[in-house]
């Protein structure tokens, strides 16, 4: 891989002909990429040059930043690619893009202005937070909104020869251990939203092998979940209301 080659191809993407292309850097793709950026002119009025300057400030700001395991991740990063894990509970998440590559930014980065302004000369989408691109194999669907992981979360479908960092598999809770006594005691702590009760019965039966003391948006994620599933069965709470009337 050239790094002219890479620029070409960013270029290319950058006028949005092909958005689920790969960069696979042979030569007949190059030239197709060339053509239509020459090509470009006569629909954007304006001409098209190679900033070397540019190439190699965007080069540095990977080498610098680019991530191969994932605990070299920034802490906010690694939290949000875990919630996404969490999201394919049993499955594994792969972690790519620019988070991996070390082109992304963020709003909130000292250098944010400087950052911004080597991406723009490469060609890289002006924006004030990077996605978090993920890919997980297959058609497995997410078990929890990705809306609410706490970043942008953008699941690829096609990763050839993109750089991946492989984040923790999260394993799902095991509800078998759970003793079908307890289940209507769950759905009680639930309507009453009492975190101490189910962080008691999660801990007590091992249910998974987290900790959830600090966590209380995870501990009712899970047990609704269980309830939502079936996986927990208790008499429904509207008809025991009405039965204490």
């Amino acid at each position: 891989m050239t790094t002219d080659a890479y620029a070409i191809y960013e270029s290319f993407m950058r006028l949005g002909h092909s958005r689920a292309e790969p960069f696979v850097p042979e030569p007949g793709n190059v030239a197709r990429w060339l053509w239509h950026i020459r090509n470009a002119p006569k629909v954007l009025g304006t001409p098209f040059t190679i900033d070397q300057r540019a190439v190699a400030d965007i080069e540095d700001l990977r080498r610098l930043r680019h991530v191969v395991h994932f605990p070299e991740f920034p802490l906010k990063t690694r939290q949000v690619y875990l919630r996404i894990a969490e999201c394919f509970a049993g499955h594994q998440v792969y972690a790519c893009g620019s988070r991996v590559d070390g082109d992304y930014i963020d709003a909130d980065d000292p250098n944010f202005e400087a950052i911004r302004a080597v991406r723009l000369r490469a060609f890289k989408a002006d924006k004030k937070d990077s996605d978090f691109d993920f890919y997980v194999e297959g058609d497995v669907e997410p078990i929890f909104s990705l809306d609410e992981v706490g970043g942008k979360a953008d699941r690829l479908k096609i990763i050839h020869h993109m750089n991946t960092v492989e984040v923790p598999v999260f394993e799902p809770w095991d509800f078998s251990r759970l003793p079908a006594e307890e289940h209507e005691k769950v759905a009680d702590a639930l309507a009453r939203r009492d975190a101490r009760a189910l962080l008691d019965v999660h801990d007590r039966y091992r249910l998974s092998p987290y900790s959830y003391c600090c966590d209380q948006a995870g501990l009712f994620r899970w047990f609704e979940y269980g309830v939502s599933t079936g996986k927990i069965v208790a008499t429904d709470r509207s008809d025991a209301d009405r039965g204490q009337r």
